[in-house]
């Protein structure tokens, strides 16, 4: 599990400081989760027009469709961790999905915490990567398609445990790696032991969804 990737997830950061100061607050201080989802954020700023009007210079070509398609694809080139959903194989190979998951799913390289302070422990561990059912991908399967109809989390693990950095952090989930929201399109890869998780490929991102 690289501490890099986890840092990349700007939004589950984000999203983990407010729910904790939301925590610290008295129940009738603590904001409504709107239907978007994103605490803070009024309906009228998913609009572009609402950027637009704040821009002087909104009419401004800073690139354009021919420049913007080639930085694209410098990046798909160049980070790893971006995905061309359009462009997979018609079947996933086994070594690419193991190695997929065992990027994201191995054990951690520090030592974390659960909710009540205590040490996860190998046992706990072993249990976490057992659940991955890595031993069951099969040689080669068809590549399945789907599409997020609502928020989902993305795990490091297929659980609902958490785990921190400390004793008495209750900051940041160092197990929610990112999340997807409506209209995002996924490759399912695989699925866990209990059958209660996908592990998906996203254009941005790679982890388990409940």
């Amino acid at each position: 599990m690289r501490r890099a990737q986890r840092q990349g997830s700007l939004y589950a950061l984000i999203a983990s400081i407010l729910l904790a100061a939301c925590a610290s607050l008295p129940p009738s201080a603590v904001p409504d989760i709107p239907p978007h989802s994103v605490i803070g954020v009024q309906e009228n700023q998913l609009q572009p027009e609402f950027w637009i009007a704040r821009e002087s210079k909104s009419k401004r070509v800073v690139l354009d469709s021919r420049a913007i398609a080639e930085q694209n694809a410098r990046l798909l080139q160049l980070d790893p961790s971006v995905h061309d959903l359009e462009k997979f194989p018609q079947a996933l190979a086994a070594a690419d999905v193991r190695a997929w998951i065992w990027k994201l799913s191995g054990y951690p390289d520090e030592d974390l915490f659960d909710n009540q302070g205590r040490k996860l422990e190998k046992p706990d561990l072993d249990a976490l990567i057992e659940s991955t059912a890595l031993e069951s991908v099969p040689a080669s399967q068809p590549t399945r398609y789907g599409l997020v109809v609502r928020r989902a989390d993305l795990r490091t693990f297929p659980s609902t445990l958490r785990a921190y950095d400390s004793t008495d952090d209750r900051n940041i989930d160092r197990f929610q790696e990112s999340a997807l929201f409506p209209g995002t399109p996924v490759v399912i890869a695989h699925e866990s032991r209990d059958r209660n998780w996908w592990f998906v490929v996203s254009p941005l991102y790679a982890a388990w969804v409940e």
